[in-house]
C-alpha cells in the first residue's frame, strides 16, 4: 500500500531533506510551506500522516493541529525545537501521535514513520470479513454495506477490524488505546467512547453488533 504524507515546514531545506529520505521508502509526500497551504492540502487529499513543525510564521503548528482534529484523528507527528516536559506535554494535549526534537537524525523520524504506518496498516491480514450485506475488505481497507461503500477512518477502521477479530471477547478502553492509538498514547479513554459512536453510526443497522460491556469496555457479536 503506498502511503500519503503531508510534511508541513517552513525551511524549504528542511522539507526537501525529510522528502528525499521518505521517497526512497516510496512513500508519496507532499509538502506545505505554512499553515495555510497545510489546510488547503489536507481538505483536497486523503492524508495518511502529517509531519507538523510547531514554530511557523502566521498560521503555526499549534493552530494546524487543532484544525485537522477538529475534522481528522489522521496521524500526526510534530516536529519541535523544544525539548522541555512542558513542550512535549503540549504536542499530545494538542492531539499529536508523537513528536520529535529538532535537530534531528533522518532514521529516527523515518522509524517513528513506519511505526505509525505499522499501527495504520501491517496488522491487517489480507483476507475479508462479510455479515449478510456488511463486506470487510482487510487489504484494501474497504467497507461496503448492500454494495455502497462506506468511508472510515484509518482509526476507525482499525479499531472495527481490532473488535472483529477479538473473536467476541471483551476489550478494555485501556486494551484499545495501546493497541489502536499506542503505548505512548496520554489522552482520556473518551476518545474510544466517541469512535465507537461514529462506527456505530456509520454501520448503520449493523452497528449493534458492537455491544458495550458495562464497567469493562466493548465487544463485537455477529449474532
Amino acid at each position: 500500500m503506498s502511503f500519503k504524507i503531508l510534511v508541513v515546514e517552513d525551511e524549504m531545506r528542511m522539507r526537501e531533506f525529510i522528502k528525499e529520505y521518505f521517497e526512497e521508502e516510496e512513500w508519496i509526500t507532499l509538502e506545505a510551506s505554512n499553515g495555510s497551504e497545510a489546510l488547503d492540502l489536507f481538505s483536497r487529499e486523503t492524508i495518511d500522516l502529517v509531519i507538523l513543525d510547531i514554530m511557523m510564521p502566521g498560521l503555526d503548528g499549534k493552530y494546524v493541529c487543532s484544525k485537522i482534529r477538529e475534522e481528522s484523528d489522521v496521524g500526526i507527528i510534530m516536529l519541535t525545537a523544544l525539548e522541555d516536559e512542558t513542550s512535549q506535554l503540549e504536542c499530545y494535549n494538542l492531539g499529536a501521535d508523537d513528536y520529535i526534537t529538532k535537530p534531528f537524525m533522518p532514521k529516527v523520524l523515518v522509524a517513528k514513520v513506519k511505526r505509525f504506518l505499522y499501527r495504520l496498516d501491517g496488522t491487517i491480514a489480507h483476507s475479508t470479513y462479510e455479515n449478510d450485506k456488511l463486506k470487510i475488505n482487510f487489504d484494501q481497507r474497504v467497507v461496503s454495506i448492500d454494495g455502497t461503500k462506506v468511508d472510515f477512518s484509518p482509526k476507525e477502521f482499525n479499531l472495527l477490524i481490532y473488535l472483529i477479530k477479538a473473536n467476541g471477547a471483551v476489550k478494555t478502553r485501556d486494551q484499545i488505546l495501546d493497541e489502536i492509538w499506542g503505548y505512548d498514547y496520554y489522552g482520556s479513554t473518551r476518545v474510544v467512547d466517541n469512535h465507537i459512536l461514529k462506527i456505530r453510526t456509520k454501520l448503520g443497522c449493523y452497528g449493534s453488533m458492537i455491544t458495550t460491556v458495562v464497567g469493562m469496555g466493548y465487544k463485537y457479536e455477529k449474532d
